[in-house]
């Protein structure tokens, strides 16, 4: 087990597993039936039972903090120790609640549910363990996916392996993705509709990032007939059409880039800033992004209606690629994700939960 000063190694830690928290069951018995087999009598309050199935819980789930805590850069032996303790005393509070398991509908969760307290609290020790805002700022940059760095929609990609085991615990972490992805998502589409930048700005953007991203996604072929028509607005030949075949993108819009400018300047040539927009919003209709819904906010509407310094038209009737040349607005999609970043981030910092759906799920998204 590698990790930061203080993290102990993988040799030791698989010592101490095996002289602490090691529980065999006979050949043929899986944890997660053994322990959904209990419930009924930790329910009633049979101190064997609860014992048996905490020994497995931590049986199974001691790597599982190991590695939470080791990324976080808490993995010493006395602090996992101490996340499947305070598991231990949570469980056996619930134990002698009257109510304690309510949440526990059927004897099938049981399991899972207690994989659920046991990640709470790992997330709950580092939440408590981050001794200074400058560092708890830094970790909730890499929660937020280097966002400096790297695209939001590279969490896009983070597709379950095909063929993939089914556990409890892949399941749990696989609905801790899905909530901080959509959290992320939902608060970047706030942010981006709220936005005060410049409509050209800001649908330049979109043309540049949003869309090649769209289609990348896409199966529908009236969203792919649209993006084929647009690749051919600047010549007879498209720049980018899609092998039936092979089911894939060729051409422009198939580079492996977080912009596309060559190719949404040619999907822009000699469009009005409203019709931009009403292209954008029609291909988002159809392919949104992570199925949420979007709109511009007021303050987007009124920037499209006012006539800037020096222009004798409103912000709605320019055209783009009659006022810029490619390479004079190459920059403002960097500009305006720079923007959105930055906002997303303060964003979330400021979401009620988001911290502990995204410190449980650090190891995932941090890689």
């Amino acid at each position: 087990m590698i990790g930061k000063d203080g993290a102990f190694m993988f040799a030791e830690a698989e010592e101490h597993y095996k002289k602490f928290y090691y529980y065999p069951l006979p050949d043929g018995k899986e944890p997660r039936e053994t322990v959904n087999g209990l419930f009924d009598a930790v329910r009633n309050e049979d101190g064997a039972a609860l014992e048996k199935a905490l020994r497995i819980l931590s049986s199974n789930t001691y790597f599982l903090v190991c590695s939470r805590l080791e990324k976080a850069g808490f993995a010493t032996q006395d602090n996992v120790d101490e996340v499947i303790q305070n598991v231990r005393l949570v469980v056996m509070a619930k134990a002698h609640m009257p109510r304690g398991f309510q949440r526990v509908t059927s004897s099938e969760d049981f399991f899972a549910y207690l994989l659920g307290i046991t990640q709470n609290q790992a997330s709950n020790f580092i939440k408590n363990h981050i001794p200074t805002k400058r560092q708890g700022d830094k970790l909730a940059r890499r929660l937020i996916y280097d966002m400096d760095e790297k695209s939001a929609f590279e969490a896009m990609e983070m597709q379950d392996a095909e063929g993939e085991q089914y556990t409890p615990e892949g399941d749990m972490i696989r609905k801790e993705r899905h909530e901080v992805n959509e959290t992320i998502f939902q608060k970047f589409l706030e942010v981006l509709g709220d936005s005060g930048c410049p409509p050209r700005r800001l649908l330049t953007y979109c043309y540049a990032v949003l869309i090649p991203q769209m289609a990348k996604k896409t199966d529908r072929k009236d969203f792919i007939g649209r993006i084929v028509e647009m690749s051919g607005r600047m010549s007879d030949t498209p720049n980018s059409v899609y092998n039936l075949a092979e089911r894939c993108w060729e051409g422009e819009i198939a580079r492996k880039s977080v912009k596309l400018m060559k190719w949404a300047y040619g999907a822009m040539y000699k469009l009005k800033v409203a019709q931009m927009n009403e292209e954008f919003l029609e291909l988002y209709g159809m392919e949104g992004i992570a199925s949420l819904p979007f709109r511009w906010g007021s303050t987007f509407w009124e920037n499209m209606e006012r006539v800037a310094k020096g222009e004798d038209v409103a912000e709605k009737e320019l055209v783009v690629t009659e006022k810029y040349t490619m390479s004079g607005i190459s920059n403002w999609p960097d500009r305006v994700a720079a923007e959105l970043l930055e906002a997303t981030r303060n964003a979330l910092h400021r979401e009620s939960g988001f911290a502990e759906k995204a410190v449980a799920y650090f190891e995932e998204i941090t890689g």
